[in-house]
């Protein structure tokens, strides 16, 4: 996990109210970030689970995202943290977490755009904001974040809530999660890297190497051992000091201290080599701030501190570049804000509207559209595997658009699947779907538009055969719609559509019915 990653988590966890249980998906502590990655203590005193697709360190169950095994509405908060790059199938992924969650629940996850390959154990993906916002499209609230360049994030971020969840506490995150300051470690792409070296490299050919000689045990890691190296803000910075009495450690670069540490991390290796305890923290792996340091051309000196305050030398490196002008941003800034559960439904129909028009598109309504649709809005009782636009239950609630504002209604091979009649609990009668139906398509079509149909019609045995199927259709089904049966009123038909169409083909009742250019909607 990387500083800035938990500090956002950090943030999360004081503004808003995670509901419990909380679960945490890839909590596996990889060695090295024992301390960092165990976000326990920043959700302590509430019922906290581990999850990943493997034992080890931190994992309390083993699940895999794909197919969680948590009831559903069962899970308060939802916690990824640089997940879902190791995820196959992060739509399915996305599809179980929301299932699993509660009404009232949130799921905070982070990943990474701008970031070397790590396996953990597969690194599959890279996320723009955008693509969170497409993960997050399923939940009733999303505010998804981006950090660093906003051309080039690092790193993207988003905050998802259920439809009973306060979506206005989502809000009161904007502010604190932009005032981070804790740097992302420096990402260079390889041939970028090579290329700042070899720059670095010909800044210093001045600078003779240090002629210094250690007192102490110690030494920095990679870059700094070699000539050229680049060191700025935002940069991992690890190494060693082994010494009776020394518990710290400090880099300078001439007489300006740039960077002090507490020794915490055993280093086995160097231990064995020594003659040492392997368990003794002799090792040190910190995030460099540079701030306010200025440009520093040279080497550095690692230097260890002993009880007394004495300071003595541990190791000199080859001359290199310290930037400290040079300010990465570290804060989350606010990419997008979405709120799907709108107090009027319309809203987002009346958005699409506006774009098709803008566009110089008619508005042609895809019925029952599945992942097929035929028009230029989509509506279907659920957003998984369809390409619906707008979300309803056809014929038992209203169709989320205005009136007379759809240029065409289509519906195929979707009519067979609503029943004729049912029985409402709620309302202790009757009810009729695809009358509901008629009448809002009658209601939404301009004056002069047609809504067109296909269907399985009767006596072909394809209208019986598929177990979903609920509607039969002849060939005189239409015409209740269009005034030929007077008794169709009794039954609650206030449609007045000409027959334009009524035929069959194969084993399709191929249909179109017009709304006149007089009626009204």
């Amino acid at each position: 996990m990387r500083p800035h990653v938990r500090a956002f988590f950090e943030i999360c966890a004081r503004v808003l109210d995670c509901p419990e249980p909380i679960v945490e998906i890839g909590s596996y502590r990889v060695p090295g970030q024992e301390a960092i990655a165990d976000l326990r203590p920043v959700f302590r005193g509430k019922h906290y689970t581990g999850c990943d697709m493997r034992p080890g360190p931190g994992v309390d169950r083993i699940e895999d995202l794909h197919a969680l095994s948590f009831r559903d509405v069962d899970v308060g908060t939802f916690l990824l943290a640089d997940t879902l790059e190791h995820v196959a199938d992060p739509l399915r992924a996305m599809s179980e977490l929301h299932r699993a969650l509660r009404r009232d629940g949130l799921v905070l996850f982070t990943s990474v755009m701008h970031f070397p390959i790590h396996a953990y154990p597969n690194d599959y993906w890279r996320f723009t904001p955008e693509a969170f916002r497409k993960l997050a499209a399923r939940f009733a609230c999303a505010a998804v974040y981006r950090s660093g360049d906003a051309r080039f994030p690092h790193t993207v971020a988003a905050v998802a809530c259920g439809p009973d969840y306060a979506a206005e506490r989502l809000e009161d995150l904007a502010e604190p999660v932009r005032a981070i300051d804790v740097p992302a470690p420096l990402s260079v792409e390889g041939r970028a890297g090579r290329l700042i070296r070899h720059l670095a490299g010909k800044l210093v050919a001045h600078c003779p190497e240090t002629a210094a000689r250690a007192e102490l045990h110690g030494a920095l890691a990679d870059p700094f051992t070699r000539r050229g190296w680049v060191a700025v803000t935002g940069q991992w910075v690890q190494g060693w000091v082994a010494a009776d009495g020394v518990r710290d450690a400090e880099i300078w670069a001439g007489d300006r201290r740039v960077h002090q540490t507490r020794l915490t991390l055993p280093r086995p290796d160097v231990a064995a080599q020594l003659g040492l305890d392997p368990e003794l923290p002799i090792g040190f792996r910190d995030l460099l701030r540079l701030d306010g340091l200025g440009d520093i051309i040279g080497p550095l000196r690692l230097v260890g501190v002993s009880g007394d305050g004495a300071r003595r030398t541990a190791a000199v490196t080859p001359p290199g570049l310290l930037i400290g002008k040079l300010s990465p941003e570290a804060g989350f800034m606010l990419h997008s804000f979405d709120r799907r559960a709108e107090a009027d439904p319309r809203a987002a129909a009346r958005r699409l509207i506006e774009d098709l028009c803008t566009r110089g598109e008619r508005v042609s309504v895809d019925l029952g559209c599945g992942f097929r649709k035929r028009g230029t809005i989509g509506i279907d009782a659920h957003r998984d595997g369809t390409s619906a636009d707008l979300i309803c239950r056809l014929g038992f609630e209203p169709i989320p658009l205005d009136d007379a504002c759809a240029d065409e209604v289509i519906a195929k091979n979707f009519l067979e699947h609503l029943p004729k009649a049912v029985y409402s609990e709620h309302q202790g009668t009757m009810v009729y779907p695809i009358i509901e139906l008629f009448n809002e398509v009658w209601r939404i079509l301009k004056p002069g538009a047609v809504f067109t149909s296909i269907t399985p019609c009767y006596p072909n045995p394809e209208v019986h055969q598929d177990p979903t199927h609920l509607s039969v259709w002849t060939p005189e089904s239409m015409a209740y719609f269009c005034g030929k049966y007077p008794v169709s009123r009794f039954y609650g038909v206030r449609t007045s559509f000409e027959l334009v169409e009524s035929r069959v083909e194969g084993f399709y009742l191929h249909a179109r019915l017009r709304k006149p250019q007089a009626a009204a909607a």
